[in-house]
């Protein structure tokens, strides 16, 4: 079980093996999972929520290799609480992970499906900031101009209700 919203959820089983996805994408070639192998193992029951070792689900590491196909994939077909979740080690989300790593294209898709971009890590740090260490100003600028226009709108809401 884990924590997603607020609400405590049973995973259902067979769980992600992820450890091992991560372990075989680091040796040999970085394209050994594939798209079709992660809707297959979906389609087989295995949770799109499940976390490795170090907390971290399929989109921390699609976000941060830049595997787009597998991050759309996760968007499209995880529950949505997924884009927030933050791992064990950094306490960084996908977001995190792929401004850390300059993944414009993955940070623009995380953004419009709804990424939190003002969670601080564990050392305080929101994704614009991360961007900003990697050296990358445009993304970093980016992020900023998604951070107010979420923050408008979150208030907007407020004042609605």
């Amino acid at each position: 079980m884990f924590l997603c919203s607020n609400l405590y959820l049973q995973l259902p089983l067979p769980l992600f093996p992820l450890i091992s996805f991560e372990q075989a994408l680091l040796s040999a070639s970085l394209t050994l999972l594939s798209c079709p192998q992660l809707k297959d193992l979906h389609s087989q029951g295995y949770s799109l929520l499940s976390i490795d070792s170090h907390g971290q689900t399929a989109l921390h590491f699609g976000a941060r290799h830049g595997f787009k196909d597998i991050v759309r994939y996760l968007i499209a077909s995880a529950p949505a609480c997924i884009l927030d979740m933050v791992d064990n080690e950094r306490g960084q989300t996908a977001l995190h992970q792929a401004a850390q790593n300059r993944r414009r294209t993955v940070c623009c898709m995380l953004v419009a499906a709804g990424a939190s971009l003002t969670i601080s890590d564990l050392q305080g740090n929101n994704p614009r900031a991360l961007a900003q260490h990697a050296d990358d100003q445009e993304l970093a600028a980016y992020l900023e101009s998604q951070e107010q226009f979420q923050t408008m709108v979150h208030e907007d809401l407020e004042t609605t209700v």
